[in-house]
Formats: C-alpha cells, sequence, structure tokens
C-alpha cells in the first residue's frame, strides 16, 4: 500500500522547530504567545493571524497563500 502523506502547515511547523532542536513552550517564549498556541497550530486548528504570523516568522515559513 502506498499512502502519501501531505504535508500541512501544521506539518511544516512541527518539522521546523524540531530540527530547530525547540520544545513548543521554548518556540512560544521566543515569539511572545503561549504554548497552546504552537500545538494549535501544529494541530492546524484555527489560531489568530497574528499569532500564526509571528510562529511562522520565526521559522521562515510563508504560507502558500501568501507568496508573492
Amino acid at each position: 500500500m502506498d499512502s502519501e502523506v501531505r504535508e500541512t502547515l501544521g506539518l511544516r511547523v512541527r518539522i521546523e522547530r524540531i530540527k530547530r532542536r525547540l520544545k513548543q513552550s521554548e518556540l512560544a517564549a521566543l515569539v511572545g504567545v503561549s504554548q497552546a498556541d504552537v500545538s494549535q497550530l501544529e494541530l492546524d486548528k484555527k489560531l489568530v493571524s497574528a499569532r500564526r504570523q509571528r510562529i511562522l516568522s520565526a521559522l521562515g515559513i510563508e504560507e502558500a497563500g501568501n507568496a508573492q
């Protein structure tokens, strides 16, 4: 069985955070959001745009819809 893993924004955030050897709480403290915010983003749950952008910017990730 050949199953393809779909790389969501949340998965990209998790992978990049782990590459940088950061815990969710450490990333949250760096960008001024809660650990729960980081968790919600990694789970592809809704998150206030400003908080989401702070996390993404810290990890150098652009949302697909925001590419210019």
